[in-house]
């Protein structure tokens, strides 16, 4: 009875609709049937009728499934929602954020499932599911394991204080665009050499620290000199340079997202003065701290 035209939006419409339980169904029926007819059912006699259904209720469901499987063939309708699915996390993982512009999505193609059994639920469900996908791949794109879980914490917390549809559809599409672009941002090398990730993650997650060569070298395992020239080798560039961009990374996040002063961000981050961290600062973004925090803050 659906016209050709409108089948995509009614579909869309009916994946929407919340799934309930038996049990919860159940005792919505005894309201409605008390409010319309006055009369008293118990949910035992209802649900010991249920349970006498409950035998074919797999092959009902079988069937059901074949039957939705054989139509969606027959019309020549393919879930694409997997092949779109990696297009979204391979931005995520190569930090291209620009990409969400090109990102070709249709509702009739993607498909996240029924996962809540209210709207909201639903929605928050969702952006647990999203975030937890896109978490791996910006690990997997160098995002440095802290800043991934944190920023994954926050969408997850987020979600859950909620209670409005629109504001939770809002957050659902920030989920991959932001993970995207703190890979980009964190532009952290990528390496098949274990010892050298290992190095890597030490480097990010103890920039409060008066972190030296040696302090990472004894960390992996090596001399000194031999994991510095190793470094420089399979990474292109110090180990020293690359302390002090994770130091200047961090001090660019404390910068735009908290209201400490730049000394205490400096000392944080064990500059030797407030003038070190101003002029390496300057040097690496092309402004000062203070420039940096007027232009992301308005």
């Amino acid at each position: 009875m659906v016209s050709n035209d409108i089948h995509s939006d009614f579909n869309s419409f009916l994946r929407q609709i919340p799934c309930l339980s038996l049990s919860s169904l159940l005792k919505k029926c005894i309201f409605l049937n008390y409010c319309l007819h006055e009369e008293l059912l118990s949910f035992e006699e209802l649900s010991s009728v249920g349970q006498a259904l409950s035998d074919g209720d797999v092959m009902s469901d079988t069937s059901l499934l074949l039957e939705e499987t054989y139509q969606k063939k027959e019309n020549e309708q393919h879930n694409q929602t997997y092949i779109l699915e990696e297009q979204l996390l391979r931005l995520v993982r190569t930090g291209d954020y620009e990409g969400f512009k090109r990102f070709a999505y249709s509702e009739s193609n993607f498909h996240t499932g029924v996962t809540g059994s209210t709207a909201l639920r639903q929605l928050k469900n969702n952006i647990i599911i999203t975030t937890t996908l896109c978490t791996r791949a910006a690990i997997e794109g160098g995002l440095d394991y802290d800043t991934a879980y944190q920023l994954s914490d926050y969408f997850i917390q987020s979600s859950e204080r909620l209670t409005n549809a629109d504001r939770l559809t809002d957050l659902l599409g920030k989920v991959s665009y932001t993970f995207a672009e703190k890979v980009a941002q964190s532009k952290t090398p990528v390496s098949t050499d274990e010892r050298m990730q290992k190095a890597i993650r030490y480097i990010q997650q103890n920039v409060n620290q008066h972190l030296t060569v040696g302090d990472v070298a004894d960390y992996v395992g090596f001399s000194k000199s031999y994991f510095s020239a190793y470094f420089k080798k399979t990474l292109g560039f110090s180990v020293s340079a690359f302390i002090l961009r994770c130091k200047l990374e961090e001090g660019r996040e404390l910068l735009q997202y908290t209201d400490k002063s730049i000394s205490t961000i400096s000392e944080f981050l064990c500059f030797s003065s407030q003038s070190h961290f101003h002029t390496a600062f300057k040097k690496q973004f092309g402004m000062t701290p203070s420039e940096y925090r007027k232009s992301t803050n308005g």
